[in-house]
């Protein structure tokens, strides 16, 4: 049996009582539990095969997570724990949790005003895609080189004036916004994913369902150190084979 901690000691949106399709979805082999006294210690991982924070609501410092806490939740994960941090709508600024992110290789995140759904139109090799044909975007990242971006946000907005009575005219300016929405780091022995919380409350099974297949199944999806793989330069999604145009921003590849 797989052991899922669902933390709900941070004022966490994402709660057992709030995922009960999750988890009838996932309820195949899979055990969920909940941690709700702080502090998380690494002892208190010992059983633990897969943790999630759900989107820590920054409300009357609940949310704040301790040093102590970010260090043995970071040593936890390199030593082969596996580790979801989702975020959405509230997320809390907290020193703390700031400093957890940023040891996964997450520069800045901020959460979006609309929960969005993105269509997945273009193959990937990651197996976090296997089968996904739709994803939530509640929050997104800005990373360090080191970390792996899944899928991006891509949104293009054209500024419109009118010139005159007669006619309206597009021109000015066109403003291009790429943001990753889900991305995956190896830390040590371990994984980090970052998504959003709209995942797991909305349901998306589909990537749902992919997520824990890739999360229970980490040590066979390490990949030998030949392997290539083809990365668009604008958005950085992985591709399967080089093409002229990258599938999800449209950037000429050439």
């Amino acid at each position: 049996m797989i052991n899922v901690f669902l933390d709900e000691s941070h004022n966490e949106q994402i709660t057992l009582n709030k995922i009960e399709k999750t988890i009838t979805l996932l309820n195949n082999g899979i055990n969920f539990y909940s941690i709700r006294e702080k502090p998380i210690r690494l002892g208190s991982l010992k059983d633990c095969d897969i943790l999630i924070i759900g989107n820590p609501h920054g409300d009357k410092g609940r949310s704040v997570f301790t040093a102590s806490e970010v260090e043995d939740i970071t040593h936890y994960v390199k030593e082969g724990g596996k580790v979801v941090i989702a975020i959405g709508s509230g997320v809390t600024r907290d020193y703390g949790f700031r400093k957890l992110l940023k040891n996964f290789g997450v520069v800045e995140y901020k959460s979006f005003l609309i929960n969005e759904k993105l269509k997945i139109t273009w193959q990937s090799t990651h197996p976090l895609l296997i089968n996904v044909e739709e994803l939530g975007a509640s929050g997104g990242f800005i990373i360090e080189p080191k970390v792996e971006v899944i899928v991006n946000r891509v949104r293009k907005d054209t500024t419109k004036y009118r010139q005159n009575v007669s006619r309206s005219v597009k021109l000015v300016k066109t403003y291009e916004t790429i943001t990753p929405i889900l991305i995956c780091s190896k830390i040590g022995k371990g994984v980090f994913i970052g998504t959003g919380e709209i995942n797991f409350t909305k349901p998306y099974p589909q990537f749902l369902k992919a997520l824990f297949q890739y999360l229970i199944n980490y040590n066979k999806y390490q990949e030998p150190e030949e392997t290539k793989y083809f990365f668009c330069p604008m958005c950085g999604i992985r591709l399967q084979s080089p093409a002229r145009y990258c599938p999800q921003c449209g950037t000429a590849l050439d």
